[in-house]
């Protein structure tokens, strides 16, 4: 062969491999699940339902219907509370939830409860 014609052989080889399709392996049916899972948020409502059980175990019987548990973000528990003056009584008991919290869910990643005024869901 001649120097063209092994170049030319060279480039339509690099040609070829380029445009090969190579399939994926198939997912495992765990990763399937978990992604399901994830994207329709089923795990954050479990874990939040959790949070709420603790919750209302660590709360004072009187903030029991009066708080409701929101989302965690970043590490930041959201606790909705039904009016101001209770928002200030949580505040100052901030540290010794958080404890309560941490100690009940050693496995979470809680930095700092945020309480927030808002409307109550009718069941919480």
């Amino acid at each position: 062969m001649t120097n063209y014609d092994q170049q030319d052989f060279d480039n339509a080889d690099r040609l070829i491999r380029s445009r090969q399709f190579f399939p994926r392996a198939p997912k495992k049916s765990a990763d399937v699940v978990a992604q399901l899972l994830a994207r329709k948020g089923y795990g954050q409502q479990s874990a939040v339902a959790e949070l709420q059980q603790i919750w209302q175990n660590i709360a004072a019987v009187e903030w029991r219907n009066q708080t409701q548990v929101g989302i965690v973000r970043r590490g930041v528990l959201e606790i909705i509370v039904g009016n101001s003056m209770l928002n200030q009584r949580l505040e100052f008991e901030k540290k010794r939830l958080l404890a309560d919290l941490k100690k009940h869910l050693p496995q979470s990643n809680l930095k700092d409860i945020r309480f927030r005024i808002g409307n109550l869901e009718p069941n919480g």
